[in-house]
């Protein structure tokens, strides 16, 4: 791995479902707030994050055309963590 190495996560890649720890790992530490612009969603990685955003009514949580929220589970060894996909601007 080098410098320029980005983190990439596609909850669909056959990769994640055959090892997704590595890929957990790195969002947590890399990208707490991941965008994945070629499938259209943001992912939270951090559960101190991730439990704000997922009680906040005053942003929609996935675009209007979906009719409810749209939940991204990622697991660790060491914990398990809801990642929320963004649709509106991220919590700040």
């Amino acid at each position: 791995m080098s410098a320029t190495d980005v983190v990439v996560y596609d909850p669909y890649a056959y990769e994640i479902h055959e090892d997704p720890y590595p890929t957990y790992a790195r969002l947590r530490e890399e990208a707490p707030l991941y965008r994945n612009d070629e499938r259209g969603f943001w992912a939270l990685s951090r559960y101190a994050d991730v439990m704000p955003a997922f009680r906040d009514t005053e942003r929609p949580s996935a675009p209007a055309r979906m009719p409810s929220r749209t939940i991204v589970r990622i697991s660790s060894i060491s914990s398990s963590v809801a990642a929320r996909s963004w649709a509106a601007s991220p919590i700040t």
